[in-house]
């Protein structure tokens, strides 16, 4: 995930998988943004992981994703990994 200030192949495959059109915005920062061209797709993903307990950032059809330690980024990508969209 946001380990080398971009998206994992692991979360670009669940993307494309999940046939998701978005664009990276990434950052310097410990985040990066996903900004999805599917209306409604940001608060899907934003609902289904907060039913896990895993906190996102969202606004319009943005999502900030901030990554944690080591431990918290193999979770997101696990419970991302099984979202069904």
């Amino acid at each position: 995930f946001a380990r080398s200030g971009g998206l994992s192949d692991a979360m670009k495959q669940g993307l494309a998988e999940q046939k998701l059109d978005f664009e990276v915005r990434p950052s310097s920062a410990n985040f990066v943004y996903l900004r999805f061209k599917q209306d409604g797709a940001a608060r899907k993903i934003w609902t289904e992981m907060k039913k896990h307990s895993i906190s996102l950032r969202i606004s319009g059809n943005t999502l900030r994703i901030t990554a944690g330690t080591s431990d918290e980024i193999d979770r997101f990508e696990e419970v991302f990994s099984q979202l069904d969209i």
